[in-house]
C-alpha cells in the first residue's frame, strides 16, 4: 500500500506537522498489526526536519522553480505536481488546500469564508483567487476531484466549509477530537519535577512565570503578549514575573527580545528557549499561558495547557476556546483585538495577592483529571473506519 503524506513544509515541531505525523504513525501502526505492507512517502516542498521522521520511508521534496517568486504561485505549482503524480499512489493525504487529494485534514479556517470579510482589492488579489481555487478543488465533487473525506478540528470550521461550500456532501466531512500526545496521560508532573524544571529555566522562587509556545511569532502573538505584560507592568498589575517563549528560529527569537525590551520587559524577565521537545514538563513549570492569537483554526497547545492544568488566557479566533471556558481556569478575549481586555484580565487574575489566578490554576488541574481522556489521533482514527474504507475498491485496504 503506497500512501503520500502531502504538505507544503515539513518541520519537526509545527502544529499541523505533528498532526500529519500522530496520523501517519496511526496507520503505520494499524498496518503492521494487519499484515499489510504499507509504504509512506513524505511530498512535500521543503523538508527541514533534523532527521527524517520515524513513519516515514521516503521523503520527497519538489521544490518550485526559482522564477517564482510568490507564495501563492509556489503551492499552485506544488499542487500541480502533487496531481500528477496521482498515479503511483494508493492514496494521497493532504495538509494543504488542492486538489486530487482522498483526504484533506482541515488545518486552516475557511479561506473563501474569511476573504468575504476582507475588502474589495484584498479579495480581489491574484493570491486570494488562487488559494480560494485551491480550496474550492478540495470541495468540487469527488468525481471532478475532491477529496474523498475531510478532516474537520472543531464544529464551528465544520460549520463554516458547509456554509460557503453547499454543494458538498456533509458525510465527506469528518469531525476530529483534539490531538493529545501519549505523554500527557502520564502521571502529574510533582513538585519536586516542577521546582526543577524552574530552577533550570533560571525562575526566580515566588515569580510568576508566563509562557507561550509557538513556531509561527507573529501569528500566534508573541509580540502581542509582550505588549500586553509590558503594559500590565506599567501599571503596577503584576508582581515578579517572567515570560518564557518557546520555538521559533533565530531571526524570530531575535525580533522578540528587541520588542520585550521596547515593551518594558527587562532582559533578566525574558526567557527565549527556542524548539524544545520537554513541553509537558515547561507547561507544569508555568503559572499562567498567555495566547492572543491573530489565527489558530485549533491550538493543540492549548489542549496540551489544559492536560498540565494550566489556566490560559487567549483569543476568541482560537478554536478550541471551548476548553479554554470549559477548564474553569481559563479567559478568552473577544475580537476585535484590544490590548487592554488583556491588561483588565490580568488586573482580575492579579488582584488580592493572585487569589483569583490560585482558584484559577486549581480549577484548570480539577478539570484536567477529570476531563482529558486518551481519544486523540491514535485512538479516532483506528475506530473511525472511514479513513481506511475508502482507499480501495474493496472498501477496506487492511482486508487484503
Amino acid at each position: 500500500m503506497r500512501v503520500g503524506w502531502v504538505i507544503f513544509d515539513y518541520f519537526e515541531y509545527g502544529g499541523l506537522q505533528r498532526d500529519l505525523a500522530a496520523m501517519a504513525q496511526a496507520c503505520k501502526e494499524l498496518a503492521a498489526q494487519k499484515g499489510v505492507p504499507w509504504h509512506s512517502t513524505l511530498i512535500c516542498m521543503r523538508q527541514r526536519a533534523a532527521v527524517p521522521p520515524a513513519w516515514c520511508d521516503e521523503v520527497r521534496e519538489l521544490p518550485p522553480p526559482w522564477y517564482l517568486l510568490t507564495n501563492h504561485d509556489r503551492a499552485a505549482h506544488f499542487a500541480g505536481q502533487v496531481a500528477a503524480l496521482r498515479g503511483e499512489y494508493d492514496c494521497l493525504a493532504g495538509f494543504n488546500r488542492m486538489g486530487k487529494l482522498d483526504f484533506y485534514f482541515a488545518g486552516d479556517d475557511c479561506l473563501k469564508e474569511k476573504y468575504s470579510r476582507r475588502n474589495f482589492f484584498t479579495r480581489n488579489s491574484r493570491r486570494a483567487k488562487v488559494f480560494q481555487q485551491m480550496e474550492a478543488d478540495v470541495f468540487a465533487p469527488v468525481e471532478a476531484g475532491g477529496a474523498k473525506r475531510i478532516f474537520t478540528i472543531t464544529a464551528g470550521q465544520r460549520a463554516s466549509f458547509l456554509r460557503s461550500y453547499p454543494e458538498c456532501d456533509p458525510q465527506r466531512l469528518l469531525l476530529m477530537p483534539p490531538e493529545l500526545s501519549a505523554e500527557f496521560f502520564a502521571p502529574p508532573v510533582t513538585e519536586e519535577e516542577r521546582a526543577a524544571c524552574r530552577r533550570a529555566l533560571d525562575i526566580e522562587p515566588g515569580s510568576c512565570c508566563f509562557i507561550q509556545v509557538a513556531a509561527a511569532f507573529h501569528t500566534k502573538g508573541v509580540d502581542r503578549s509582550c505588549r500586553i505584560l509590558g503594559a500590565a507592568k506599567k501599571l503596577g498589575i503584576l508582581p515578579d514575573f517572567c515570560f518564557v517563549v518557546v520555538g521559533g528560529d533565530r531571526a524570530q527569537q531575535r525580533k522578540v527580545a528587541k520588542l520585550a525590551a521596547q515593551a518594558g520587559i527587562a532582559e533578566k524577565q525574558l526567557r527565549i528557549t527556542g524548539v524544545r521537545s520537554d513541553i509537558r514538563q515547561l507547561l507544569s513549570a508555568a503559572d499562567i499561558m498567555l495566547h492572543p492569537a491573530r489565527a489558530e483554526s485549533a491550538g493543540n497547545v492549548l489542549i496540551e495547557a489544559i492536560a498540565c492544568g494550566l489556566p490560559v488566557v487567549c483569543s476568541d479566533i482560537c478554536g478550541y476556546r471551548d476548553y479554554v471556558l470549559a477548564s474553569g481556569g481559563g479567559r478568552v478575549a473577544p475580537s476585535p483585538y484590544d490590548e487592554n481586555t488583556y491588561v483588565e484580565i490580568l488586573r482580575q487574575l492579579f488582584a488580592s495577592g493572585g487569589e483569583q489566578l490560585l482558584r484559577s490554576r486549581r480549577e484548570s488541574m480539577a478539570y484536567a483529571s477529570r476531563a482529558v481522556e486518551p481519544v486523540a489521533f491514535r485512538r479516532s482514527l483506528l475506530e473511525a473506519a472511514d479513513f481506511f474504507t475508502l482507499i480501495s475498491p474493496d472498501g477496506n485496504i487492511f482486508a487484503k
